[in-house]
């Protein structure tokens, strides 16, 4: 029998961070994956509890076997498939896969990296039976595109796709949309996937300014696609179609203020901007609408608690935390954020990581696995 003590403690705990957790929450604690894009690549992984507290998984960091890469932006070098519990890295030797336990602890899997080529970004889909995977080929200006079978990444027969050059970014919808942002003449493509994984390109969505673009995200439903102009400091919204094709909403692009759109944080709810430029306007919390407008938090810009600034970042499936690296002063942050006012709060963090770049660290993803 337990002590009344320690039910004294649990709910005191559950009082503080707003009611009891259901029992598939509490057999799934939350991980991040920090990916440190270094030489060598490596991949940190941390456990956070309920309060934010972020503690080193075993084993951490763990191997990539890829060598170092940067990328201009956020190129989402991270892809979690929660139906098969597996982790891809990307890098300059192709994609690392790992297994990752119940835990969160990542297990190698034998013969990665896949690909055989530098790829800068990674997107996960899951069509029927076959999980299927793409990324961007920067130095190639294409596509890749593999389906993950017999514990190995096979390239598809219709791959590669050749696309333009200038690609920065790779994102995914949960129903098969996806889209590549580029420097190019056309800044956003789009492409419906079929259930062999082959892409068909999609050419119903606006075009959009030549200009300098930072990185892309899908809401968790896949109704919207969020995207940064990093020369002007915008974020366009656009409504994705049953058949991928896109619609701006009302009001897009919205004015990020002072932050340029480095990266995009993305829950139901909330949208954070994340820019290393300046760490007193590191940030810039938007409240997200059901029709996927942004509208600026009570809170606005705010800084970041390290000096050199902020890396990159992701947030918790609830809106409650922030994760951001500082790779320039060996931190990794954890902020909770009040869903309310959208302010920021510093609740955690881990000093001396080491990272081996002094410039931006590659992707964070938080899962539930």
């Amino acid at each position: 029998m337990r002590r009344v003590s320690s039910w004294v403690t649990v709910g005191l705990l559950l009082a503080c961070v707003g009611g009891p957790a259901s029992p598939a929450e509490a057999a799934k604690p939350e991980v991040v994956y920090v990916h440190d894009t270094g030489d060598p690549g490596r991949i940190f992984a941390y456990a956070k509890d309920r309060l934010g507290t972020l503690t080193a998984l075993p084993g951490s960091p763990y191997d990539t076997n890829n060598p170092a890469y940067d990328c201009l932006t956020d190129c989402h070098s991270l892809a979690y498939s929660p139906e098969k519990r597996l982790l891809f890295a990307a890098g300059i030797k192709g994609i690392s896969v790992f297994e990752v336990a119940r835990n969160g602890v990542l297990g190698p899997i034998p013969g990665s990296p896949f690909g055989n080529a530098a790829l800068a970004g990674v997107a996960v889909v899951t069509l029927g039976r076959r999980t299927l995977v793409y990324a961007i080929e920067p130095a190639a200006y294409r596509i890749r595109g593999f389906v993950y079978q017999d514990r190995a990444l096979v390239e598809l027969d219709s791959s590669p796709y050749f696309v333009g050059s200038g690609l920065i970014d790779i994102c995914a919808s949960p129903q098969g949309c996806l889209y590549v942002v580029t420097l190019g003449f056309d800044p956003l493509l789009g492409f419906q996937i079929k259930q062999n994984g082959q892409l068909r390109p999609d050419f119903r969505y606006p075009r959009l300014p030549h200009g300098l673009w930072g990185s892309c995200v899908i809401g968790p439903q896949g109704r919207f696609l969020y995207v940064g102009d990093l020369g002007r400091d915008k974020i366009y919204v656009f409504s994705i179609s049953k058949q991928c094709s896109l619609k701006p909403v009302r009001g897009s692009p919205f004015n990020a203020g002072p932050v340029p759109t480095f990266t995009l944080a993305l829950t139901r709810r909330q949208l954070v901007v994340i820019s290393p430029v300046d760490p007193v306007n590191a940030f810039a919390v938007f409240s997200r609408r059901r029709n996927g407008i942004l509208k600026l938090s009570a809170a606005g810009v705010q800084s970041i608690s390290a000096p050199k600034g902020p890396g990159k970042g992701a947030l918790d499936a609830k809106g409650q935390f922030l994760v951001v690296t500082a790779p320039r002063d060996g931190l990794v942050l954890c902020y909770s954020l009040n869903r309310q006012t959208g302010q920021l709060t510093l609740v955690s963090q881990l000093a001396g990581v080491p990272f081996t770049t002094s410039a931006l660290a590659g992707s964070v993803l938080m899962v539930r696995p």
